[in-house]
C-alpha cells in the first residue's frame, strides 16, 4: 500500500515538479544502496554529488 500508484490520480495530475518528486523518493527508498563516501572517487559517488550537491 505504498507509492505513487497508492495517490489518487487527480492529485498527481496537476502536481507541479511531478517527475523531480518521484524522481528524488525514488532515489530515497534506495539511498542505504549508495556506494558514497567523503573519501570516495568512483563514478557513483561522482553521480550521487553532482544530482544532490550540498557540501
Amino acid at each position: 500500500m505504498f507509492g505513487q500508484h497508492c495517490i489518487a490520480d487527480r492529485w498527481q495530475g496537476d502536481l507541479e515538479l511531478r517527475h523531480v518528486t518521484c524522481d528524488m523518493a525514488e532515489d530515497l527508498a534506495t539511498f542505504k544502496a549508495w556506494e558514497v563516501s567523503a573519501y570516495d572517487d568512483t563514478q557513483e559517488c561522482d553521480y550521487w554529488c553532482q544530482r544532490y550537491p550540498g557540501n
